[in-house]
């Protein structure tokens, strides 16, 4: 057994969570979904520091706002001086 946690971010830009049935949805909608969420932490409120995937992606794999990495164009490339979360949990 490793001494490392395990961690999975799932990112899901258009799902709905009423949608979900580990969220409360009727219907048996994700299985799959709700038997990895059995064993995670589920948010109940989460906020985007932009409106758009890559910006908000950078942000979560830097943890620094779009204003501080500046990847807010499909062109964009993250700063080699910032640390990503993968670099972190190396």
């Amino acid at each position: 057994m490793t001494s490392r946690p395990d961690i999975v971010l799932l990112v899901l830009d258009t799902q709905r969570l009423d949608r979900l049935s580990c969220y409360g949805c009727a219907a048996e909608t994700s299985p799959y979904i709700d038997e990895l969420a059995t064993d995670s932490t589920l948010f109940q409120c989460a906020v985007a520091p932009a409106q758009w995937t890559i910006p908000s992606h950078a942000s979560m794999f830097t943890g620094v706002y779009p204003s501080t990495h500046n990847t807010i164009q499909s062109f964009s490339v993250l700063p080699v001086a910032l640390p990503t979360l993968a670099e972190r949990l190396h």
